[in-house]
């Protein structure tokens, strides 16, 4: 049981998928994953991102941060979205994370 922000959660699932399918490999897929432990709802969104640049993600969720600046003008947006899904996350008391690990960036969000 999770009460919450219904239009903020959804709008933070579309955030999440909307940024995996920019920054995901061609051809690959894009795996979301929701666990709850105890009093912890723990939410994953995986995609294959070969080359990503492992010292962009301090900075993911930085308002109008881009990091891979070769291929960032090739992809519509602005930068905001994963700002507003942390600030989403922290109306919600939680905390989302990101980390790189075999060609792949997971999202990581602890409600």
């Amino acid at each position: 049981m999770f009460n919450g922000i219904e239009n903020k959660i959804d709008e933070l699932l579309g955030i999440l998928l909307d940024n995996a399918l920019k920054y995901s490999d061609d051809g690959s897929s894009i795996v979301l994953e929701l666990h709850s432990e105890k009093d912890t709802i723990t939410l994953c969104c995986k995609n294959k991102c070969q080359g990503f640049d492992e010292k962009n993600i301090p900075h993911m969720f930085e308002r109008f941060y881009r990091g891979d600046k070769a291929h960032s003008e090739m992809r519509e947006g602005f930068g905001l979205g994963l700002a507003i899904a942390d600030e989403i996350v922290n109306i919600h008391k939680g905390t989302i994370n990101a980390e790189y690990l075999d060609n792949c960036v997971t999202l990581i969000i602890k409600l």
